[in-house]
């Protein structure tokens, strides 16, 4: 026990970095946990489409969706979510939010837990994950 604390008092930087790093990783570890929205992947969200009637809401912005986006989805860009929040209040079932990576989804999940949606769920990896489970696609509008 003595060497690491002599280890401890001859690197007090490396020490400091170390416990930096922990708190960070700590940090965010919590707050992952204490989020009102779960991430689920593909092949959840499928299930959940199956057996609760989840619908899926596509936040990427305009110029990302054309190409391809997951058949029945609803599109409303993370940028017009704020303003356009209250067409999504009135419809049933859980909402999956997703984009391109899956980044701008969570911040849509936040916006959309705090106007009283739930259960919200992020899907993991955005549209790449779905595409990467061999889930299908179509051609946007």
């Amino acid at each position: 026990m003595q060497e690491y604390l002599d280890f401890a008092m001859r690197h007090p930087f490396l020490m400091g970095a170390v416990t930096a790093l922990i708190a960070m990783i700590a940090v965010t570890e919590i707050r992952r946990l204490s989020r009102r929205y779960k991430e689920i992947t593909a092949a959840q969200a499928v299930q959940l489409m199956n057996r609760e009637s989840a619908w899926l809401l596509d936040v990427r912005e305009d110029q990302e969706v054309k190409g391809s986006v997951i058949p029945n989805s609803q599109h409303i860009a993370l940028s017009e979510l704020p303003k356009r929040i209250g067409e999504l209040k009135g419809q049933e079932g859980p909402v999956i939010a997703y984009c391109r990576t899956g980044m701008q989804a969570h911040r849509a999940c936040k916006m959309l837990v705090r106007e009283g949606l739930d259960p919200v769920y992020n899907l993991k990896g955005g549209i790449g994950g779905w595409q990467e489970a061999g889930m299908p696609l179509e051609a946007s509008p």
